[in-house]
């Protein structure tokens, strides 16, 4: 009983507990719904203990009004979102790993009947009638080495960020980056025509777009994101200094990768006092304005391009 403190004396031997929205903040309580540590502007009180930001967004929906006078009973927006996944939960996948095994599904089977990648790759003169392939492209490579980087550096940053985004913001900041990637090639070729045939393959944009979410997230959320900030600077650099390297492909899925994640952390993710139709409403919003700009933008690009501009 002699280490225990006498009543009133401060306790000096504690375990220092990181936040966990805030790595540099000291955490004073705990989710009572999620168990994560939670600092003091993350520390939401309710009526018994404490929840965190998160949770504290993921209220009960009001009762529902049937005709015929019938009511259904409030259903946990937490219960909701936790169904909309439960396929992938509940057989152990995430949509990252579904996404690897469909691009290299597709792009071994590009390697062995190669109408199927003459079908899905991209290049900006092919694009104006077949606009499948501004989103197809993601779906074969030039190679088992290309593929296999390629699907390496997903798995690695895919699913950890797929947890702090979502299934749902998750996919769609996936499949914008990617159509962004095929608009920086469509853009080159305003600059350089030569570059209107040139064949575009690979998952790379897509990729670049997650790279530069990761680094967003991480300067968000207060932690140190240099290592992040030089991995993309190298990568980004190679791009120019290696021959057949789509380097518009993955400036573009970088550039929108970053502004879209930014948008999603600024005004898609949960809030204290949110509902969660609210929060719903807010990342459809979010990626409904990405899509419809992206699809402007290539639109506009092949206008000025028949146009003779």
């Amino acid at each position: 009983m002699s280490d225990q403190p006498v009543f009133g004396q401060r306790q000096e031997n504690y375990e220092w507990i990181a936040c966990y929205r805030h790595p540099r903040e000291q955490a004073i309580s705990k989710c009572k719904r999620c168990q994560r540590d939670t600092c003091l502007s993350c520390t939401i009180p309710t009526e018994v203990s404490t929840i965190c930001a998160e949770c504290a967004g993921e209220v009960s929906k009001p009762l529902k009004i049937y005709s015929g006078g019938k009511t259904q009973a409030p259903q946990p927006a937490a219960a909701v979102k936790t169904a909309k996944n439960k396929v992938f939960a509940k057989l152990g996948y995430s949509v990252t790993n579904v996404i690897i095994a469909i691009t290299v599904a597709t792009s071994l089977l590009a390697m062995l009947i190669p109408a199927v990648g003459n079908f899905l790759f991209f290049n900006p003169i092919l694009g104006y009638k077949e606009p499948w392939r501004f989103l197809t492209v993601m779906l074969v490579h030039g190679g088992l080495i290309h593929l296999a980087l390629n699907m390496y550096s997903l798995y690695l940053v895919g699913n950890s960020l797929e947890r702090v985004l979502g299934t749902y913001r998750y996919l769609a900041l996936y499949v914008a980056s990617g159509l962004g990637g095929s608009l920086a090639v469509l853009l080159w070729a305003m600059v350089s025509l030569d570059s209107f045939y040139h064949v575009t393959v690979g998952a790379s944009g897509a990729i670049f777009g997650l790279f530069a979410a990761v680094y967003v997230v991480q300067r968000k959320s207060g932690m140190d994101a240099r290592a992040m900030g030089i991995l993309l600077a190298v990568n980004l650099a190679l791009g120019f200094t290696i021959s057949n390297v789509s380097w518009q492909g993955h400036l573009g899925g970088m550039i929108v990768g970053a502004l879209m994640s930014l948008a999603l952390l600024r005004f898609a993710l949960p809030r204290p006092g949110w509902l969660a139709s609210e929060v719903s409403r807010r990342t459809h919003l979010v990626v409904a304005v990405t899509f419809i700009l992206l699809v402007a933008a290539i639109t506009a690009v092949y206008w000025l391009l028949v146009a003779g501009i």
